[in-house]
């Protein structure tokens, strides 16, 4: 996804041909293709798998999103998507019937897509504490004190249940959603859609467009009338998922240099620590 002041433009106009080739126009930034919407793949589970394997299912049960016009392999192993172009304003949280609104959508995302997983979307039998020990593991080879850090509270929190488990938008927040002309919410970059308990999808809005209390309760009130399985206050597994989401951003931002994502990663991490503390404090 591209953003060009308050639009967002997303990938092609034009279909491609599906041979594995961009057309010439691509490498020249033409207005056909955009470079950034070629996405590397990876051999674990290439994003553009993932955003394949929901295209169909969310435009089914109602959800807009864009079109997917074609898609295809380059010859270096990358893959591309091109999708219908939409101009779509920028999501307002301002107000606060958006939010309720933009918490019913992902609700409809939730519930609609518990009775089986999309073919073609990868699965596993990890928990998400299994893929927390990953992510701490990993984070120990490239920031060791801060995987330290991660590894010490792992043992202090409990398993996400795996129970409810359903597509997963995997990058749920403001940035992902869009307005259209009439007023509608668009949900926007499927690339890390997954198959899991839905309170993942709100680990990273826990600590980001959360922080207001009042925020918080508008979109919650519109995602328990339609998929009330997630409830405040926060069960005790949400601390897991908040861990998780901060190793997660450590390691991103750590091996991709980005600042913003290693300082936010780092606060959610002192955050969980203070309340580590806090509790062992009342136990002991």
């Amino acid at each position: 996804m591209q953003r060009t002041g308050s639009r967002a433009s997303l990938a092609s106009q034009a279909a491609g041909t599906g041979t594995g080739r961009l057309p010439e126009s691509a490498s020249r930034g033409g207005s056909g293709w955009r470079t950034d919407d070629v996405h590397q793949a990876r051999r674990e589970a290439p994003f553009h798998e993932a955003a394949l394997a929901v295209s169909a299912v969310v435009r089914r049960i109602g959800i807009r999103t864009p079109r997917l016009l074609d898609q295809g392999i380059l010859t270096d192993g990358r893959a591309w998507l091109a999708y219908a172009w939409y101009e779509l304003t920028e999501f307002g949280p301002a107000v606060p019937s958006l939010v309720e609104r933009a918490g019913a959508l992902l609700a409809q995302l939730h519930a609609h897509t518990t009775a089986a997983t999309p073919a073609g979307l990868a699965t596993t039998s990890e928990t998400l504490m299994d893929d927390l020990r990953k992510r701490a593991d990993h984070l120990a080879g490239i920031a060791p004190r801060s995987g330290r850090r991660v590894r010490r509270l792992i043992p202090l929190f409990v398993e996400v249940p795996q129970t409810n488990r359903c597509v997963l938008h995997g990058d749920f927040g403001w940035r992902n959603l869009g307005l259209d002309l009439d007023g509608q919410i668009w949900l926007l970059d499927w690339d890390t859609a997954t198959w899991g308990h839905p309170i993942v999808d709100l680990g990273k809005l826990i600590d980001r467009e959360f922080a207001e209390d009042h925020v918080r309760d508008q979109f919650l009130r519109g995602y328990r009338q339609h998929h009330p399985v997630i409830s405040y206050p926060w069960p005790a597994y949400v601390d897991t998922v908040r861990l998780w989401v901060a190793a997660g951003l450590l390691n991103y931002g750590r091996l991709r240099s980005v600042a913003g994502l290693t300082r936010h990663g780092l606060r959610i991490l002192d955050e969980i620590e203070s309340l580590a503390r806090r509790r062992c404090g009342s136990a002991g």
